[in-house]
């Protein structure tokens, strides 16, 4: 705690405009700096709470430092509105359309802020427009799944902003994001299956779920779940317990002269059922014997 306490404030690489800076004492956050805490389990379990996010805060010589800066959903939608400014219709309006066709393909920075398949699709589909244009509608083209440009995402967040995906501009799509659509039509698209989106989901959510797992195991007032979440990250992070493996051997040793004794008893007990059944076919089959009453000669009675 020392350590930490005895860093100036002008050390500190605050990133973010202070206008947006949480107060974190109204969360019941002691606070270092506006925005900034100390890194405890506690902290960023009250963080989560108020639905905010953290980064690691670093000095100026690019050292961590053991604190965290708050991150509100405000800010990471300014955030994205800055980065993504000159994409927008309207740079001062964070919810805005994307810019299309040509015109977007012209904006500044179009290349670093734009996905690379919504470079392409948008140039399909002008190239494609200019092919009709030149043909007629009665050329017989091939119908493109692309009804339209690609667009910004036409879906709200709970917190009202729009979503900063984008939509290729398929029938399928109803102007939404890959996400968005995925979740209205309760299907997968781009030929990922069910499983394969929870997997993704699951990946997409470990990271929050290991905080989970060293929070319980600092924090947990159950000794039990302590240990248990203690083995489960060490056991993912590949640091097993030992196996305990009894090697003792019992061995049962028999006499010779037992062994031999069993071994002539067997033999002479096979002789003697041999020569019993020698007898029985040297003197053949018994006649059989039929019962039947004597009678002497003599006169009748």
């Amino acid at each position: 705690m020392e350590e930490l306490t005895a860093l100036s404030h002008e050390d500190l690489e605050i990133e973010g405009p202070p206008g947006l800076l949480p107060d974190l004492s109204q969360w019941g956050i002691e606070e270092y700096e506006k925005g900034v805490c100390i890194d405890t389990p506690d902290n960023r379990r009250t963080l989560r709470q108020n639905k905010a996010k953290w980064s690691p805060v670093f000095d100026h010589r690019g050292m961590p430092t053991g604190y965290i800066q708050a991150i509100t959903a405000e800010m990471y939608s300014m955030a994205q509105a800055l980065s993504k400014s000159n994409l927008l219709t309207d740079p001062y309006d964070p919810n805005s359309d994307y810019l299309s066709g040509i015109v977007l393909l012209m904006a500044p920075d179009a290349t670093e802020l734009t996905p690379t398949w919504v470079l392409q699709a948008t140039r399909t589909f002008i190239r494609q427009e200019q092919e009709r244009a030149e043909l007629g509608p009665d050329a017989g083209l091939h119908q493109s799944r692309q009804k339209a440009q690609p667009s910004r995402c036409l879906r709200r967040k709970a917190d009202g902003t729009r979503c900063w995906g984008w939509c290729i501009g398929t029938s399928e799509m109803n102007g939404m994001c890959r996400i968005h659509a995925s979740k209205a039509n309760g299907v997968a698209l781009f030929g990922l299956n069910a499983q394969q989106v929870a997997r993704n989901r699951a990946m997409s959510a470990s990271p929050n779920m290991i905080e989970v797992l060293e929070e319980i195991a600092h924090t947990s007032t159950s000794d039990a779940a302590r240990v248990a979440a203690a083995n489960s990250l060490l056991d993912r992070a590949g640091v097993r317990g030992g196996i305990e493996v009894d090697n003792k051997l019992e061995v049962h040793v028999v006499p010779a002269g037992e062994t031999v004794k069993e071994r002539l008893e067997a033999l002479a007990k096979g002789a003697r059922d041999v020569e019993a059944l020698k007898r029985r076919l040297e003197e053949g089959p018994e006649e059989d014997i039929v019962d039947a009453e004597v009678v002497e000669d003599g006169d009748p009675a």
